[in-house]
């Protein structure tokens, strides 16, 4: 039997301030917040039923002493946060926030954080001189902000509530000299002390343009986002022994950059309205620091790595370089030095680029090979109504990156159910295919069984 749940309470306060003086308007406000998650579960079990009851079974009725387990974990924020905001005729824009936040999941001396931003802005349009000039233009406005945010949503198990300390297992037995089982505990976790708010900085600097009665929009963006102390993985001496889990540290530096486009145009004529808004952003992704100089960070799969000067996440793997169709090709793929690189590869077999130039083919073999991240994502958003009527069509696309498709790799594998039989044609005598191997068991690939997947981008 088990019962579990989840429970989150918020309460929120804020004290709001709006003053006009002349042409001087002022907007003030204060708040308070707290923030409580709780996660609850209990089961029990016991055998040894003696009836088969009508609706079910009840633990009371078992013959053997139940067994009862369960846990609970709990985190909680508190939060005090200000903002004011001042403009001089809707012309001379200022915004100004602050914030201090504390968070349980950090130890005492690391709970709280200070951020805060500012934001400028400054509307031409509302100026007398552009307006009798320029008068198709109903809004045109700069600004530019700067700001800081706290993030304490630490990896790890239970959400990393409790990353700053060890685990201990309680549950251990052992048998003593005199071969009683005793109980006892050890500790299969490392803490990862001293650890921080991360921390993420913004930079923008854009425009709002709007045009012909409001009907034509642009927006225009150019932002630099940082994350500093980003939780990262460290490298432990070996002679720590085999803890289950990893260190952390805020010791990671990960930017983005480029720009983003928003335009739009809305009309109605009659009954009938209509509207299309087209979106554009550029990413530039970049790790900028890392732990441990030359540290790697390995990602899901394992066919991902990071490192210092990468995008996160970018693939890493050995490079497909077609099919052998003859032992005659096996013989002839040598390397500089006349070594042939796959001497035990048959026709039909993957032929693997041997990167590094030794001779053989293995894990020192794997390369950079694109990067999950886009460079480029854009959207379309075209809709329509009439009289109650209405259409709305959406389109998105991306540019720039590799998918690594995990669901072709398990669909077309034949080792258990899939679209083996229907949808792969593999390589045969009759069947001279340049991009699906010969059916080997195990993949014929022993540890480079990672290589293949670098067929599946």
């Amino acid at each position: 039997e088990y019962l579990g749940y989840d429970v989150f309470l918020m309460a929120e306060n804020t004290l709001n301030f709006n003053k006009a003086i002349g042409n001087h308007h002022i907007n003030a406000l204060l708040g308070y917040s707290e923030q409580r998650y709780r996660q609850h579960n209990v089961n029990a079990q016991t055998q040894g039923f003696t009836a088969t009851p009508q609706y079910y079974f009840e633990l009371s009725a078992g013959a053997t002493t139940g067994v009862v387990g369960g846990g609970t974990f709990e985190n909680s924020k508190r939060s005090f946060f200000g903002q004011a905001t001042y403009d001089y005729k809707n012309r001379y824009l200022l915004s100004v926030s602050g914030r201090r936040d504390g968070s349980s999941k950090f130890l005492p001396a690391d709970r709280w954080g200070n951020f805060g931003a500012a934001s400028l802005g400054y509307r031409i349009s509302e100026e007398e001189f552009f307006k009798n000039t320029v008068p198709a233009i109903n809004n045109l406005k700069l600004r530019a902000s700067y700001g800081l945010n706290g993030n304490d949503g630490l990896l790890g198990p239970y959400g990393g509530n409790y990353l700053p300390t060890p685990f201990v297992n309680q549950n251990v037995n052992y048998v003593s000299g005199t071969g009683t089982i005793v109980n006892g505990s050890t500790q299969v976790t490392l803490s990862s002390p001293g650890l921080q708010w991360e921390e993420r900085y913004t930079k923008d600097a854009g425009l709002d343009l709007a045009l012909l009665n409001s009907r034509l929009t642009l927006s225009a963006d150019y932002y630099i986002a940082e994350t500093r102390k980003a939780l990262a993985p460290v490298q432990v001496p070996t002679y720590l022994g085999n803890f289950a889990g990893d260190v952390f540290q805020n010791a990671g530096n990960i930017e983005n950059r480029g720009f983003e486009l928003a335009l739009g145009y809305h009309d109605t004529k009659g009954a009938f309205t209509y509207g299309a808004d087209f979106t554009l952003t550029t990413l530039q992704n970049k790790i900028t620091a890392v732990p441990t100089q030359g540290q790697t960070f390995g990602g899901g799969e394992g066919v991902t790595r990071s490192q210092l000067g990468t995008s996160l996440g970018e693939f890493y793997l050995i490079q497909f370089d077609g099919i052998f169709q003859s032992k005659d090709e096996v013989n002839a793929y040598r390397n500089a030095t006349g070594t042939v690189i796959q001497p035990y590869a048959s026709a039909g077999d993957v032929r693997y680029v041997d990167a590094n130039g030794d001779g053989k083919i293995d894990n020192a073999d794997r390369v950079f090979a694109g990067k999950a991240l886009p460079n480029l994502l854009m959207g379309l958003n075209l809709n329509a109504a009439y009289k109650g009527f209405d259409l709305s069509i959406f389109l998105n696309s991306v540019s720039g990156n590799k998918i690594y498709n995990q669901a072709k790799l398990a669909l077309e594998s034949y080792n258990g159910p899939g679209n083996y039989e229907r949808d792969v044609q593999p390589w045969s005598t009759t069947n001279p295919s340049t991009t699906v191997p010969r059916p080997l068991q195990g993949g014929g690939l022993g540890d480079l069984g990672l290589a293949a997947a670098s067929n599946a981008m």
